[in-house]
């Protein structure tokens, strides 16, 4: 049974250390590689020579592999012998006279792999780098004998030029599905590679790797912890500003919610509230919820010129016109408030033990989500994420995702046995203009397609640091970064346009 609150969490796993698993590459049988010495993974795909020999051949019957019948008996008879070597040469010699495109192109692959496989990559990089324009101008060439090629540019750049936006636009290209399972390995490797970029605490300059709140603001990235401060870190210029202690900084190293408006920053911790001024670099400490009055801050949610504050023990606050007022109309919404969320003039509230409750902003009247459909039976609500202005997502703690449509008050539930959701316990969510993205305590990260309504996982095997996802955001431009925020792996930055919706 999992803990009840992330505290436990995380006195349960202080000394944790996130294990990935050892991933082995495929290699030649008379030449091992590792690791740790970055090499490209070298995999010698299934009856490749059989499968090239038959294509070759089998396309002009009369006289394969072009007029000169010498070229094409003695290349016959060295890929019958996987003799790479008089291959290499016999192509060679055939390649400078074959006039026939389609003869050329699957001669030139077969050339180009054999380089790869020599690690003569730069050859091999130069020759698929002239094939590809042949292939996209549509000289027929098999599904899978382009992704090769595609799989393989995408590693020598990586692996070898270090050119890592090259290798980034060559992997998106990549269906990975059309490949044999021989290259799975490779994939998963190069995915690791470029799908994931650590944001560590060092560079951040923070002491803890236990991420409690991430938020964007233009370049600018928030970043809150457990117990180690907060930074603010420029996403161009790869530089960090600490706040921890004096007039000027935060004096709590322990941050729980992060919310940003054109002039400010507030800061939730268990301890108070502070206001960071974006005009001169100044901190405010809010007497309403410190000193005497300290509360823990659990989640902060600005709409428009007011400030609604999610509390663990003084319910929910509001912020209007200079003017700090708690909403209460006991039992609702109660003093344990988890997260909230804005749909036109309605404020969704989670609780910790009263479910989703409604607050109508306009009247100030609230009410339960279950007097509109009692399905949920959660009462414990972690997260709450608008798609729409009719469907939002509840994340519980423990019980799995709901879906909720308020056009048709439908009510669509999803557990980790119906397989869509690696984790019934639920901690953030974030949408992006491709998918919606929830992370979980112990599955790493669920995300469904917005398009095709499918089901993907990010994991250990992407190159997860940790699985427990506390905290998501979202930065669109220039390139739709994803961020993720975890309990004991720091903050790791995602190309959402790297993920493959085949």
């Amino acid at each position: 049974m999992k803990p009840l609150g992330v505290g436990e969490v995380l006195a349960q796993r202080a000394n944790r250390t996130a294990i990935f698993p050892l991933i082995t590459l495929l290699i030649l049988s008379c030449a091992g590689r590792s690791v740790k010495e970055n090499r490209i993974p070298e995999i010698i795909p299934e009856n490749r020579s059989e499968k090239t020999r038959s294509i070759i051949t089998e396309a002009t019957p009369a006289t394969p592999l072009g007029s000169d019948t010498r070229y094409s008996a003695k290349l016959r008879e060295a890929l019958a012998a996987e003799d790479q070597d008089r291959t290499q040469y016999y192509l060679t010699q055939l390649l400078a006279e074959e006039p026939e495109p389609h003869i050329r192109l699957e001669a030139s692959l077969q050339l180009a792999d054999i380089y790869y496989l020599k690690r003569r990559y730069e050859d091999a990089f130069q020759l698929y780098t002239q094939l590809l324009p042949l292939i996209d101008g549509n000289l027929p060439v098999a599904e899978e004998e382009y992704n090769i090629a595609i799989l393989r540019m995408a590693e020598i750049s990586l692996f070898k030029r270090k050119d890592e936006e090259l290798a980034q636009e060559y992997y998106s290209k990549l269906n990975s599905n059309a490949l044999a399972p021989i290259y799975n390995e490779s994939c998963k490797y190069l995915e690791r590679k470029l799908l994931l970029k650590e944001i560590s605490p060092a560079l951040l300059g923070l002491s803890d790797n236990n991420i409690s709140a991430i938020e964007v603001d233009d370049d600018d990235l928030w970043v809150g912890t457990w117990d180690g401060g907060l930074a603010r870190y420029s996403l161009s210029n790869k530089e960090t500003m600490v706040f921890r202690t004096g007039g000027k900084s935060l004096t709590p190293n322990s941050v729980r919610s992060i919310e940003i408006t054109p002039e400010s920053v507030w800061i939730g911790s268990y301890r108070e509230l502070s206001v960071y001024s974006k005009i001169d670099s100044s901190w405010k400490i809010i007497p309403e919820f410190s000193g005497a009055n300290s509360t823990r801050i659990e989640t902060i949610k600005a709409m428009k010129d007011t400030i609604y504050i999610g509390t663990l023990g003084r319910g929910l606050w509001r912020l209007k016109n200079n003017n700090w007022q708690r909403l209460n109309a006991a039992p609702l919404p109660g003093a344990f408030i988890n997260c909230l969320e804005n749909i036109g003039s309605l404020l969704y509230i989670g609780t910790m033990n009263l479910g989703v409750v409604l607050l109508d902003i306009e009247t100030g009247f609230f009410s339960t989500f279950d007097r509109i459909n009692p399905g949920v039976e959660a009462r414990n609500i972690t997260m709450l994420l608008a798609q729409s202005m009719d469907t939002i997502w509840i994340g519980t703690y423990g019980r799995g995702l709901y879906n909720w449509q308020e056009k048709n008050n439908k009510l669509v539930h999803y557990i980790k046995s119906s397989g869509q959701i690696a984790d019934d316990w639920i901690l953030s969510g974030v949408k992006t203009g491709r998918a919606l993205y929830f992370g979980t305590f112990g599955g790493g990260i669920s995300f469904i397609f917005l398009n095709s309504g499918k089901w993907q996982r990010i994991g250990l095997n992407q190159g997860l640091p940790s699985l427990d996802i506390s905290v998501l955001a979202y930065l669109a431009a220039p390139v739709g970064s994803l961020f993720a925020g975890t309990l004991g792996g720091g903050v790791v930055e995602l190309d959402e346009a790297l993920l493959n919706e085949n």
